[in-house]
């Protein structure tokens, strides 16, 4: 089979996908791109970017309002259900993402523990460390 031929079944395979679903209210927010489909997600939206977020305000916290500090360390490390991409780490992009974002949420919760023996919570970390 030619280069020709190659490229024709390809665009017979790409002219089978059904188009790409649409979400409520804003059609451009799930695309058809390659071979494919793309969403398009706002900010706040991905679980691991409000991860991000809540980690450095609570980071940024710690020292003046500690209190107010392990509130967001807890929301941040709630938004947790096991590892990162957890069944989809083959995908070269997402593993190395996976494995930053996992050291990220380790490093997250020693700076949880660090605001908890200041609060004087020493008691309740016992079953945690």
């Amino acid at each position: 089979m030619g280069r020709g031929a190659a490229e024709e079944r390809r665009q017979e395979r790409a002219d089978l996908r059904p188009p790409a679903p649409t979400a409520p209210g804003d059609p451009e927010r799930v695309i058809r791109q390659d071979q494919g489909y793309l969403l398009r997600a706002g900010p706040g939206e991905l679980d691991a970017a409000r991860f991000e977020d809540l980690a450095d305000r609570a980071r940024a916290s710690a020292a003046g309002d500690p209190g107010r500090s392990r509130r967001l360390f807890d929301e941040a490390l709630g938004l947790w259900r096991g590892p990162a991409f957890a069944g989809i780490t083959y995908v070269p992009a997402l593993a190395s993402e996976a494995a930053r974002l996992d050291e990220l949420r380790l490093g997250l919760l020693e700076d949880r523990i660090d605001v908890d023996l200041w609060l004087g919570r020493h008691n309740g970390l016992l079953g945690e460390l």
